[in-house]
């Protein structure tokens, strides 16, 4: 039986010429992100502490300035999309 037969969900990954990193970086992207969602927030100035841990916790999507606050689009997990419910805006608008 072969390696990839004995652990069909292993990524085999080459330590002489790097075959597999690819597949391996992808896999490691796609567990790390298991359970998070992507959100749309406006978050007022007044409130630059959820900025800061959508930075220290998150994935910035994108992030835009406007008169109203800062806009971001960040993956997060769920007890930290929680906590940016209020703040949720539709995708398209500010």
């Amino acid at each position: 039986q072969t390696l990839q037969g004995r652990y069909p969900n292993a990524v085999l990954v080459s330590g002489l010429n790097g075959d597999g990193l690819d597949a391996l970086l992808t896999r490691i992207a796609e567990e790390a992100s298991r359970g998070s969602v992507t959100v749309s927030v406006l978050v007022p100035y007044t409130r630059g502490e959820l900025v800061r841990m959508a930075h220290e916790r998150g994935q910035i999507l994108s992030e835009r300035h406007s008169e109203h606050g800062t806009r971001l689009v960040v993956r997060v997990d769920s007890e930290l999309a929680a906590r940016f419910a209020d703040f949720t805006v539709d995708p398209e608008t500010d």
